[in-house]
């Protein structure tokens, strides 16, 4: 059994100080990319979580930007067409490729209008293929209803397994 923490958490990757590496008994670090500048600092990022990696010899899980993200113009919601999410995928996915990560988590998207779940199905279907040609695999997590009422793609379990068999 491996056992993981998100990178947020983390001392060593600026997070709200709450852990070190050093006294936290882990084997897998999730690199969490939502709430970083990924795109201006990907170098520093990874030159980092390779060191990070070397040092406590973790490896690591990536977590794609999603539609909440906190930096707007990286934000992916698979639930919309847009040329953009997929440039960023592909972004998200050097970075994996980079720092050895074998598995990249995304979230499906919002229920924008009736063809949300199927944009976000063929939408994971082109980046399963980018993923793929890396030899990395996609983990789709689903994420509720949140405070303001906005439905997401693949919320429930039916949901999800009918996304993943798409």
């Amino acid at each position: 059994m491996r056992i993981g923490i998100n990178s947020r958490v983390l001392k060593q990757f600026g997070g709200n100080g709450m852990l070190s590496l050093s006294n936290t008994p882990v084997d897998v670090v999730e690199l969490s990319l939502a709430e970083v500048d990924f795109l201006r600092h990907r170098s520093e990022i990874v030159e980092h979580a390779l060191e990070v990696k070397a040092i406590y010899g973790i490896s690591y899980t990536v977590h794609a930007p999603y539609q909440d993200s906190e930096i707007e113009r990286l934000r992916v919601d698979f639930g919309m067409k847009s040329s953009d999410i997929l440039e960023i995928m592909k972004a998200v996915l050097d970075v994996a490729y980079e720092i050895e990560a074998d598995t990249v988590v995304i979230h499906p998207g919002d229920m924008h209008n009736r063809r949300s779940f199927d944009n976000a199905i063929e939408n994971i279907r082109i980046v399963a293929k980018f993923a793929e040609d890396y030899g990395i695999m996609l983990a789709v997590e689903n994420i509720y209803t949140n405070e303001l009422g906005v439905r997401r793609v693949a919320e429930l379990p039916g949901e999800m397994l009918r996304l993943v068999e798409e």
